[in-house]
Parts: C-alpha cells; structure tokens; sequence
C-alpha cells in the first residue's frame, strides 16, 4: 500500500525532568507501527538532560516555562543544544516530523526548535501537537500556541485532540480531517471557533503504544500506561473536563494485556498510569485487576509488576475489603489520591463526594495490604475558613501513623491554590466575587474572594507556611525543603502577574 508519509521522525519537546519515557512519543510510535511506516524517535528533553551540567539546566528550567525567553545567555545555551539536537534530526532525512508538546511549559523549547528546523530548510512536513499547544499566548492577535506557529509558518498542520484515528487517515493519504489546522467546515465566515477532533468513544480501537525504539536505558524503570480519558468527576479546580468533555475508559483486559505486552518488549516492572483516575470505572478496574492476577500466574517467572496511579475514594461498599486484597495481588503499588481537604465542608465545594470516614477506611485497607499513598491536598480553596484548614491541620496528626508505617509515601508540595483558566472556579469567579482574575493568564496566583475576604493573599500564604511546618514536625516525608518550595513560588509570582506581594508580606513568609 503506497502511503503520504513513508519516514517519520517523533520528537518530544522539553524541558521537565526525564522522570520516564515520555508517552506522548509511545503514542506516535505506536500509530505509526500501527500503518506500517519507517519511524524513528527523539527525546528532546532527554538530550537537554543529558547536555546541560546539573546547575545549567535549573538555571534554564527556571526561565524557559515562561513564554517568551529574552535572556540572551539563555538563548545562546539554548542555541547551541539545538545545533547538536538537529544534527541528529538531519541524520534520519524524515518526510515529516511529528512533535509531542506535553504542556504549555514546554512551549518556548517547541519553538525554537522548530525555528532552527525552519532556518536548516528541511525538506520534511512539520506536525505538532500535546495539551500545550491549545493555550492562548495572550496577546492581541488571540491566537492560540499552535495557531502562531502556523501562521508564522514554523509548521504544516497542528492537531487538537484525540489524534489515534485522524493521523491514520492523514498518514495514510493525507487527509486533513476536523481537529487538523483548526478546520471547522461548518462554520459561518467570521464565526470560526477552535475545532477539536472528535472524541474516541471506544478506546480498545486504538493503536497501543509502543516504546521498543526509545533509549530505555537512559530513564528510570518506569513506563506510562493510559486506561481511561477524561474524568468522572467535574472538580471545582481542575482543568480536565475542559480538554475532555466525556470519561472513556478501556476494558480491564486491554490494559492488562498492554502491560504485559510492553514487559515482554522491554523488561520494564514499574508502570505508572497517566489517567485522571484508574478506578473511575469501577467495572473496568476490578477486570484490569484480575486479569493482572491471571498475567502473573501464567508467566511463571514473571517479577512482581508495580502499578501506580490517581485513584478516588468511595464508601466501603463500593471498595469492599476483597477489592483492596485484589489490588494488591494484581501489583497495585501506589495511589495517589486527591484529599484536597481535611474539611468536608471544602470537599463538598470542590465537588469531592466522600466523608472523612470513607478516606479513613482507605487508609486502613491500604495500611494492611501495603499499599502506598501520596495525599494530594491544598491550602487556601476560596471557601476555605480558618476552621477548615484547622480540620486538614487535624487530618494530618490522624495520619501521622500512617506515615511512620510508610501507608502515606508524602503529602505533595501544594502551593496556595492557583486559579486555572477553563475551570469551574474560573466559571464561578462572579458568584464567589473574586477579583485579581487576569484572563489573559493561565494561572492566576494573586486573586481574593469577597465572599470570603479573610482568606487574603496574606493569609493563604500564611497557612501555606503552618501547613508545611506541620508537615515537618511529623515527620511526613517532603522531596523539597520549604525555603525552597515558597522561592520557586514568589518566582511564579513574578513571572505569571504583574500583581506581586509586598516585599514586607516576602519577607514575613520567608522569615
């Protein structure tokens, strides 16, 4: 069968740590194995890793998240990474080149490489896609990241979405389907709007990714595996249900299977799950289990697989004591699940349909089958009074022995909550009266609530600080210290708004 697209070169942009290989390239790889077609991949992140002295890359991941770059020694530096990192796109002579952009923080790397692309005037079509590639750069001309690059001709097509069946069909013959270069037939002239590919209902259809052709050896052993897309719940401060309008899961034996099929291809026994939630269908979860339980018992052998993933809690009765015995049999490792809050009351707000009894029974099931937790939970929900963040305060000396029997791996380094763009809360920012929202910014650090006007900036930051001291007197294991943790966010401050702290509020936090 002749195709568009004989040779293909996936590359993933950077610049975050190279925790494991990045699924965005296993998605691309796996189409292309999928049709059949020549392929090759690139780590770009991977390669600025391995590139930079330890000290040159934080000075770089401290700058470059922050779109546009205007530091001339940054830019030299990053000049001369991609100098190297071309000469092996070059080496391959690829027809078209299909770039992962994973997050908007990896957006200024994508555009310069894709500027050096354009100055060494390869012949090869340029593809782009990723999460990051849909945020508005803010300016007057409302174009999106991606939008930009096209029109500044740094790229031949873009793609919004769900890319498992529209690539196939643009590989194949080069059909530019709904979702590809903001393609909207219906649309009135004048009345354009961003049109995404159409959403995937059944998920087992889709190519599995493939890691075979990644330098495996250069990450740790971790692997990422997707179950599901979207979300079965509509949390108050998440963006999710922005991008994914619909929960879709596989069937618990399409996972299993994949997982023991990337084993058998690479050795790897550690997978992480990048979906929202693991056991949002609780159907497909508890097959995924068995089917698990029955890969070990057939690959005599085999080492224990280690599962990770975003878990929700629920009542008892629907997490039965069998279903934690289950779990554990099957190789679920760790769970990182979204307490958000010690107060019910706040969880309730944020849409989190569970009591304090329902996390203490998780708690205690994952304690006698030795299952770890990371507690995802948050300092200052525009609700949030003094009392609720005394009822998380409390949360935490509950859980303390949790921490000393290893149940509760580490409480995760929240900042005072940030205000997303495309969230509920950001829809809800009349009916709480909260001002300093800036919608020509993502994140919004610098907001107050007149329906709650004693949690100001001042205090929130306050409570950030009590909270993280209690953290360490009890021992809670933390990957970072706290001077650190409130630098990196005054650093955000500075570089997300023009609103920042007094310099006596900086120096009250940091004394």
């Amino acid at each position: 069968m002749s195709l568009m697209f004989e040779k293909v070169l996936n590359v993933s942009s950077g610049q975050i740590l190279p925790e494991r290989p990045p699924a965005g390239l296993a998605f691309l790889n796996g189409v292309c194995e999928h049709m059949g077609i020549e392929y090759s991949s690139l780590d770009l992140n991977l390669f600025i890793n391995q590139e930079l002295d330890e000290e040159t890359w934080v000075r770089l991941e401290q700058v470059t998240p922050f779109y546009p770059v205007t530091d001339e020694s940054v830019l030299s530096i990053v000049d001369d990474v991609l100098d190297k990192f071309c000469d092996r796109v070059q080496s391959f002579d690829p027809d078209l080149i299909m770039v992962s952009v994973l997050s908007y923080y990896q957006n200024f790397w994508a555009q310069s490489f894709l500027e050096k692309l354009k100055s060494l005037g390869l012949k090869a079509k340029v593809m782009i896609g990723g999460t990051g590639i849909g945020v508005p750069l803010g300016d007057e001309t409302k174009d999106t990241f991606a939008k930009m690059l096209l029109r500044k001709e740094l790229i031949d097509y873009y793609v919004l979405g769900e890319g498992d069946m529209i690539l196939q069909s643009f590989l194949r013959d080069g059909t530019i389907s709904p979702g590809i270069n903001h393609r909207n037939t219906r649309a009135l002239p004048g009345t354009e709007t961003e049109t995404w590919a159409q959403q995937i209902d059944e998920l087992d259809q889709c190519p599995t990714p493939s890691y075979k052709q990644m330098d495996l050896d250069s990450y740790p052993n971790e692997l990422g595996v997707t179950g599901s897309r979207g979300c079965v719940r509509r949390c108050t401060f998440c963006d999710v249900g922005h991008y994914w309008k619909k929960f879709r899961f596989r069937s618990g034996e399409s996972i299993a299977r994949e997982i023991e099929q990337h084993y058998r291809d690479t050795g790897r026994t550690r997978y992480v799950f990048t979906d929202s939630l693991i056991n949002g269908s609780l159907k497909s979860f508890r097959d995924m289990l068995a089917t698990m339980a029955k890969v070990r018992e057939d690959n005599n052998g085999m080492p224990e697989l280690q599962l990770l993933g975003q878990f929700i809690i629920r009542p008892s009765r629907f997490h039965p004591e069998q279903m934690f015995r289950e779990m554990r049999t099957a190789g679920i490792h760790e769970l990182s699940i979204g307490v958000e809050s010690g107060s019910e009351k706040v969880r309730e707000h944020i849409g989190k349909k569970f009591s304090n009894e329902d996390i203490d029974w998780h708690m205690e099931m994952c304690s006698k089958y030795g299952i770890q937790n990371n507690l995802l939970m948050m300092v200052g929900y525009p609700t949030e009074t003094e009392e609720d963040f005394n009822e998380s305060m409390d949360m935490l000396d509950r859980y303390q022995k949790y921490t000393i029997d290893k149940t509760v791996r580490h409480v995760n380094e929240s900042y005072p909550l940030v205000l997303l763009k495309n969230t509920p809360l950001h829809h809800m920012a009349d009916d709480l009266d909260i001002s300093g929202f800036n919608d020509q910014e993502y994140f919004n650090v610098t907001w107050v609530s007149g329906k709650n006007p004693k949690l100001t900036i001042h205090e929130r930051f306050k409570r950030f600080v009590r909270w993280q001291r209690r953290l360490i007197k009890l021992g809670y294991w933390r990957p970072q210290t706290l001077r650190v943790i409130i630098r990196e966010l005054m650093r955000q401050i500075e570089n997300l708004s023009e609103r920042t702290l007094s310099d006596r509020v900086k120096t009250d936090i940091l004394s």
